[in-house]
């Protein structure tokens, strides 16, 4: 006699909950569908009917689509996303819908939070938490300019004097941004003024170490000066009074002047200004080739330089550093904090044929700024946008895999647990340990194909209806045997 058991119904029952789950999941992000797995025993008659072996989760790629969300994120290829639960315990998905909660962190619309490398740097696993604060300010370390001098400038007169003011008193101007350690902008100011040469007569003993002149109208401490019987590279000494007609020189006679004539000739001459002061001044020379001569360039002495209108005592500090071509100088506190020996580098100055032309940059520096939006990038690093222009990579999202994926147990929340079938995790970078690429801004569809699952359904129907026959006719035999018994 047959014997009858539950277990063909409820196989036919799993399939049709399988094939239900499929479709009501269908629209669920990095939803992985499940594929059916049953087969009749060999022998009825030995039998305790159909042999469950359940259903196989199906992990092939589902489409990757675009998402308004910046915190979700997609993975093309194998791995997972692993996540801490609210109790402790983690768990496995590849649904990316992740949005960040009002205290940063990454989280699913579960509250799950979001594991990887809080510190982009190491493979130390954490939760996620974005720094929503500001992008602090960084001062600059360097100033550069690039600019043409014209060489057909108009040469300004010596009876000129300069003064920023009057704009007769030089040829062109520039402005240049730089940040203190506050953050505040701070604008640097360069006048440039093509100075006419300078032609006087003089007379000094052989050897002598300074001149006297017939007007010293023009002349400025740290100037070139040329003559019979002044060696190349002599400059006006440092502590001349402007206007003097006792000239100081930085090299000895090499003759005797008699009325002979000195000469300082006509160069570009820059004045530096920050926050209406000066605040330094460099005397240019070119080669012939038209490049920066960066040995004959030089700063003016602002020792006993009246025109800074500042008392001695106070008088900017300032130097030429020929090597690097960059003059360094002192920027006033103003509203903010003083900035000590900044470096402008000026050896990308040339004087050729044409227009004037300058561009200046800032290197390091820049105000404080608040976070605009975030990205995911490809190798899951999360990177901040700030109002100041920066970027800063905040973390980097992890990858799971498993060497038999198939091994993992569906749990709830469209999440897997790890199982001795699946193995421990291997959890790296994406890319490391097999696993895709993250694509951000995007969610993966469900690899549910819709099609399918409605013919599996009407299949699924017609096998549960005929197994439920099937038991309504062993039935009617049962029964019958019964009767005839009696």
């Amino acid at each position: 006699m047959f014997q009858l058991n539950p277990t063909l119904l409820n196989t036919a029952s799993l399939n049709l909950e399988v094939v239900g789950n499929n479709i009501t999941n269908s629209g669920v992000s990095g939803y992985k569908s499940s594929d059916f797995e049953s087969a009749l025993a060999g022998a009825v008659r030995s039998s305790q009917g159909a042999q469950i072996k359940g259903a196989k989760i199906n992990m092939s790629q589902g489409s990757i689509v675009a998402s308004v969300s910046p915190l979700s994120m997609a993975i093309n290829g194998a791995g997972f996303f692993k996540v801490e639960k609210i109790d402790g315990s983690f768990t496995y998905t590849r649904d990316g819908s992740f949005q960040m909660d009002k205290e940063g962190f990454i989280i699913n619309a579960n509250g799950d939070k979001l594991i990887g490398f809080p510190d982009a740097t190491t493979n130390a696993q954490g939760v996620l938490q974005i720094d929503t604060a500001k992008n602090p300010p960084e001062p600059s370390t360097l100033a550069t300019i690039d600019m043409n001098l014209p060489a057909e400038e108009t040469q300004i007169s010596a009876a000129i004097t300069f003064n920023p003011t009057n704009t007769s008193s030089f040829n062109n101007t520039t402005s240049s941004i730089v940040y203190d350690q506050l953050g505040i902008a701070k604008v640097i100011q360069s006048y440039y003024r093509y100075e006419e040469d300078k032609v006087t007569t003089a007379t000094a003993i052989s050897g002598a170490t300074s001149l006297t002149v017939a007007s010293g109208t023009g002349f400025m401490p740290g100037q070139r000066i040329t003559g019979t019987g002044i060696p190349d590279n002599t400059f006006i000494a440092d502590n001349y009074v402007r206007g003097s007609t006792t000239v100081p020189i930085t090299n000895a006679t090499t003759a005797a002047l008699t009325g002979g004539t000195v000469t300082a000739p006509a160069h570009w001459e820059a004045y530096i200004y920050s926050d209406s002061e000066q605040i330094a001044q460099l005397s240019l020379m070119f080669n012939a080739d038209g490049t920066l001569n960066k040995n004959l360039t030089h700063s003016e002495s602002p020792v006993l330089d009246t025109t800074t209108n500042l008392a001695l005592g106070t008088q900017p500090t300032y130097a030429w550093n020929a090597a690097m071509g960059q003059l360094t100088f002192n920027v006033p506190a103003g509203t903010g904090t003083l900035m000590t020996a900044l470096p402008f580098d000026f050896s990308n100055i040339t004087k050729y044929a044409g227009d004037f032309t300058a561009s200046s940059t800032q290197t390091g520096g820049y105000p404080p700024g608040a976070l605009l939006g975030i990205s995911v990038e490809r190798d899951g690093k999360i990177l901040a946008r700030y109002g100041n222009g920066q970027q800063q990579v905040q973390a980097q999202v992890m990858l799971a895999n498993f060497k038999n994926p198939n091994g993992l147990e569906v749990a709830r929340d469209n999440q897997f647990l790890s199982t001795l079938a699946s193995g421990v995790e291997d959890a790296g970078a994406p890319g490391q340990y097999g696993t895709g690429a993250i694509e951000g801004s995007s969610v993966e569809q469900s690899n549910v194909d819709l099609t399918a699952e409605m013919i599996k359904l009407i299949a699924a129907q017609r096998n549960y209806q005929s197994v439920a026959q099937l038991i309504k006719k062993q039935d009617e035999v049962l029964q019958t045997a019964i009767n005839i018994g009696q």
